[in-house]
C-alpha cells in the first residue's frame, strides 16, 4: 500500500520493518525522526524532545544510546 501511495516517509521504529522498507526504496522515519520534524518546524524545543525521548524510555521503549546520541548531535547542529 505504501508503495503506491508514495508518502513522504513511512514511520517504523522497528529494525527489521525499517530494513525492508528501505529495500522498498520507501522514505523512513522513526519516532526520534518525527520529533526532529516538530524541532525543525518550530513546535518543539530541544528540551521537549530530550524528555519526550526520556519518557519513551522510562515507559519501556528501548532506545540505544547511539541513536540518544545521534538525537542530541542533530538537535545541537539545529538540524
Amino acid at each position: 500500500m505504501a508503495i503506491s501511495i508514495k508518502p513522504d516517509w513511512v514511520i517504523i521504529d522497528e529494525k527489521l520493518a525499517r530494513r525492508v522498507a528501505k529495500a522498498m526504496k520507501l522514505p523512513v522515519k522513526g519516532t526520534l525522526g518525527i520529533l526532529l520534524v516538530g524541532f525543525d518546524m518550530g513546535y518543539l524545543s530541544k528540551q521537549e524532545i530530550l524528555d519526550l525521548s526520556q519518557q519513551l524510555i522510562n515507559h519501556g521503549i528501548r532506545i540505544s544510546s547511539p541513536i540518544i546520541n545521534w538525537l542530541k548531535t542533530e538537535l545541537d547542529n539545529d538540524h
